[in-house]
């Protein structure tokens, strides 16, 4: 088995726990088991970036949402055949068939990654909208100073919790930046080898080696995918952890606005007094 293949894989899935195609075409790339539509020989290297490459947000997610159901689909199919080796031809190496089971439950919790990490794409972008639109259609306190304290106090700890966002933002960043680059050079070589094998397929075609041949080539298809699609869960969290920072700044920024505008004309307003007591009956 390639186990450092596997170890890069699962620590790059690792970090992004520290931060969050059709069913014919994913048949390709799992040893032994064939599109019956396919009449040509299957696509050895990896599909394309499904998150990466859609124009739109819509496109990627149901890009993303086929590539799992049919990862999903083809993971059952081996897990509920004899000693999960289907297809496998005589004389497969239990590692291998371990490998390739291995390698289909990766496949899944990757398309799950990339999905996770659209909806938190979203929802940083929509925070960083909202700060920003806020910020665009303030015109100042609607009344003179003095201004509340209790008020001015919220304004510092949402300062405060914007720069604890683009802290970590930022952290997130560089871990991803840095697996990332990893991966990519993981994915580049993967996908050679994929291809040398599914040349060596072709070339075996009609003599006693071609089964061998062609699990060999659909494994190392599978850890081409593999490794393309936890390239593309990094990028998408590199994107994610951007989001995040621009919507910190954003954030940042309208509180350091108002709390300008405010001064240090401040009082404690009656209305304050009444949260204050409020919170110190009940907490």
């Amino acid at each position: 088995m390639k186990t450092s293949a596997i170890v890069t894989g699962a620590c790059a899935v690792a970090a992004l726990a520290l931060a969050l195609a059709a069913a014919p075409g994913f048949a390709q790339i799992l040893p032994g088991v064939k599109s019956p539509a396919a009449a040509a020989p299957p696509a050895t290297g990896p599909s394309p970036p499904a998150a990466a490459g859609a124009s739109e947000p819509g496109d990627a997610r149901a890009a993303i949402a086929r590539e799992l159901a049919a990862a999903e689909a083809a993971l059952e199919a081996i897990e509920a055949s004899p000693d999960v080796a289907l297809d496998a031809p005589p004389g497969t190496p239990a590692v291998e068939i371990a490998e390739r089971l291995t390698l289909a439950r990766q496949l899944v919790g990757i398309y799950q990654q990339q999905r996770d990490f659209l909806d938190r794409l979203d929802a940083a972008r929509a925070t960083r909208l909202d700060a920003e639109k806020a910020a665009q259609n303030w015109r100042g306190f609607p009344t003179p100073p003095p201004h509340s304290v209790l008020a001015v106090d919220a304004l510092r700890e949402t300062e405060d919790n914007a720069r604890s966002r683009i802290a970590s933002a930022e952290t997130r960043r560089t871990l991803f930046e840095r697996f990332g680059e990893e991966v990519g050079a993981k994915a580049r070589a993967s996908e050679t080898a994929a291809r040398l094998a599914a040349e060596a397929a072709d070339r075996a075609r009609s003599t006693p080696e071609q089964p061998a041949l062609e699990w060999r080539r659909g494994l190392t298809a599978l850890r081409a995918k593999v490794d393309e699609g936890t390239r593309q869960v990094l990028q998408l969290g590199v994107r994610s952890a951007r989001e995040d920072i621009a919507a910190g700044e954003a954030a940042g920024e309208f509180a350091r606005r108002q709390l300008d505008a405010a001064g240090h004309d401040l009082v404690l307003a009656p209305e304050d007094r009444g949260r204050i007591v409020a919170w110190l009956l009940y907490t």
